[in-house]
């Protein structure tokens, strides 16, 4: 019956073979059927001739059409070895009747009516084209104007971020007076300098730095003084650092360090004036 599957199951039995040897089964049916091929299930028996290896193939097909139909011939080469010669094993065709199903609709190919040509049928049938045109014509223009309006919007985002980068980076960075680093005060240094111990002066001294020079900090006993560049501080921080190094020595001059510092001159930390660029034309008097 048409729309209902079936099963056929071909068992191939070959001695003196391995399962490597044995062919593949097909079915070579027509279009009026579906079929679907399940994984053969293969054994191989060992018994005193030899071999024994066999194979059994199951079909399930699906006729899509009701009549008489023929299942071909299955042929599968083979070589007898009592006769050395090579041979043909034929599984014949069988003949089969398809059914048709109550259940199963039988569709019909619609066969299109034929007007006669009637000048006010065509007048009458004008309008429904045209607005049918009218309509695509409308949804193609509101998807035109969507976009537009997309693209309208991202661009005027895109303007507005530009724009704000922009303004930002040419206003200066002003910082306040409750953001401008705090200078250390002169007395913990000179409570340091006074313990005469090297390591708080060498901490409380390279924070003095830091803040005194704030535009090239020092991040060492030596960087600070080469930017101080003041030769009785230089002195002073060369003899810290020479007790910090050799840890036994014992160090007596952290007042002179300190005084060192006092006689700074006031300008000392100030960030130099930038060079003033000469014209490139000299003006003619």
């Amino acid at each position: 019956m048409v729309g209902e599957s079936i099963t056929r199951s071909i068992i191939l039995i070959a001695d003196g073979v391995n399962q490597p040897q044995l062919p593949d089964l097909e079915m070579n049916l027509s279009h009026d059927f579906k079929q679907y091929p399940e994984k053969a299930n293969i054994k191989t028996e060992k018994h005193a001739d030899g071999l024994s290896t066999s194979l059994t193939q199951k079909f399930t097909i699906i006729p899509t059409k009701a009549g008489d139909f023929s299942v071909p011939e299955i042929k599968i080469k083979w070589w007898n070895t009592q006769t050395n010669q090579a041979e043909i094993a034929t599984l014949p065709a069988k003949k089969i009747s398809v059914l048709a199903n109550p259940e199963q609709p039988i569709f019909q190919p619609l066969k299109t009516p034929v007007v006669a040509a009637n000048p006010l049928l065509e007048t009458e049938n004008k309008p429904i084209e045209i607005s049918k045109n009218n309509s695509i014509e409308s949804v193609n223009q509101n998807d035109y104007l969507g976009w537009a309006i997309l693209f309208a919007v991202l661009w005027l985002i895109t303007s507005a971020v530009l724009f704000f980068n922009k303004h930002q980076q040419k206003q200066p960075h002003i910082i306040s007076n409750s953001q401008k680093p705090r200078s250390i005060s002169k007395a913990d240094l000179k409570k340091a300098c006074e313990s005469n111990d090297p390591m708080a002066i060498k901490k409380s001294l390279l924070d003095w730095g830091k803040k005194t020079f704030s535009d090239r900090p020092p991040q060492s006993l030596s960087a600070l003084a080469r930017v101080a560049n003041n030769e009785k501080l230089n002195q002073a921080i060369e003899q810290l650092d020479q007790v910090l190094y050799h840890k036994k020595m014992e160090y007596k001059d952290g007042m002179k360090l300190y005084q060192a510092i006092l006689l700074l001159p006031p300008e000392t930390g100030m960030t130099k004036n930038k060079e003033v660029i000469p014209p490139l034309y000299h003006q003619v008097s």
